[in-house]
């Protein structure tokens, strides 16, 4: 009867200290990865990714913003109407400059715009020809929170009161999913611009654009549920109920 009563005493112990180590220490509520990028450049920039990696925990949402400054340099035709013989006078007309601004992962990872971001600078020249120069601010932030879901898109801002900004026709597209770390080596977003110029006075040649250049910040965060650590103490406990159960499975062999 002893024997008995022991061998189920230890065999409580060691069940219960089981227990205890699927009881593992909670989670945090949650975590964070912050990372930011500098980007600068004319045509293009690219910048190098680091993804998320899956040993830290669960990836529950992903938060990207991207913010910095757009400037357009460059110069103006003369329009010269002769108003009597030998004189000629400058005729005011108006200008537009378009600029696209585009970006994008990489082999189908991180996010891709469904079409590039517009900005229209229209001016004045008094028709003596000369410069030109146009500076507007522009963000972009959106939140993937779901394998399949993108929430949060904030339409593009302009600065300038001379300019309109259309933000990405299609959207924003990308899943939680291509922000983590894979064999697929291509962790990179890039940034790709194109512009153009026209006169809205016939005869009078277009703007010679001698600079476009965005310069500014993409960070991205990583919010995640980090991975349960086992208590100490729960290793401890299940070893010693182990160490238990063994005795008694011996004295009942005795």
């Amino acid at each position: 009867m002893l024997r008995a009563t022991w061998f189920r005493i230890s065999l409580v112990s060691a069940l219960a200290a089981a227990g205890l180590i699927c009881s593992a220490r909670p989670a945090e509520a949650s975590s964070i990865v912050f990372n930011s990028y500098s980007f600068s450049g004319s045509v293009t920039d690219a910048m190098a990714i680091n993804p998320f990696d899956p040993a830290l925990g669960t990836l529950t949402s992903v938060d990207v913003s991207i913010s910095g400054t757009l400037s357009v340099s460059g110069t103006t035709s003369q329009n010269m109407v002769q108003s009597s013989p030998g004189v000629f006078v400058p005729v005011p007309y108006n200008y537009q400059v378009n600029v696209t601004q585009d970006f994008f992962g990489l082999a189908g990872k991180y996010f891709d715009f469904g079409n590039p971001a517009s900005f229209t600078f229209t001016g004045t020249n008094s028709g003596a020809g000369g410069s030109l120069a146009f500076v507007t601010n522009f963000g972009y932030s959106f939140t993937f929170d779901a394998a399949s879901d993108l929430v949060g898109f904030v339409l593009p801002s302009s600065s300038s009161t001379v300019g309109a900004l259309i933000p990405p026709p299609g959207g924003v597209t990308g899943l939680r999913s291509d922000f983590l770390q894979t064999n697929i080596p291509l962790d990179e977003i890039d940034m790709i611009q194109t512009w153009s110029s026209q006169s809205l006075f016939g005869g009078v040649p277009s703007p010679q654009i001698s600079s476009v250049n965005s310069a500014g910040v993409l960070q991205i965060t990583y919010n995640y549920t980090p991975t349960a650590v086992p208590e100490p103490s729960s290793l401890a406990l299940l070893g010693l109920g182990v160490t238990w159960l063994a005795a008694a499975r011996y004295r009942r062999r005795g």
